[in-house]
């Protein structure tokens, strides 16, 4: 009979990395488009969080009044005058003062 095959030699440190860097080779492109996302996303995340003010004139100052099938009024329908401050202040003044009607 013939005598068993010897077995493999054990891989050396330096052969096990080079089979992970091939083996993970096709990370590379995951690792960059996750860069990509990240840097769009806080892109986003900037102009919505700078564009609060202008996203709140829109739509609570213009679309506020708006009439609609459940206010016809639109959603301020209290008149300034009848507001009145917890400390005695003029609510109308206030408005005045501040630009808002």
């Amino acid at each position: 009979p013939a005598p068993a095959p010897a077995p493999a030699p054990a891989p050396t440190s330096h052969e096990k990395e080079a089979r992970i860097e091939v083996d993970s080779s096709h990370l590379f492109v995951y690792a960059s488009l996750h860069k990509y996302a990240l840097v769009a996303s806080w892109v986003l995340l900037s102009v919505f969080v700078l564009g609060l003010p202008l996203w709140s004139q829109i739509l609570n100052d213009t679309l506020a009044d708006m009439p609609r099938k459940t206010a016809p009024h639109g959603l301020c329908s209290l008149a300034p005058t009848e507001v009145v401050c917890s400390d005695g202040r003029n609510i109308s003044q206030l408005l005045a003062a501040a630009g808002r009607s």
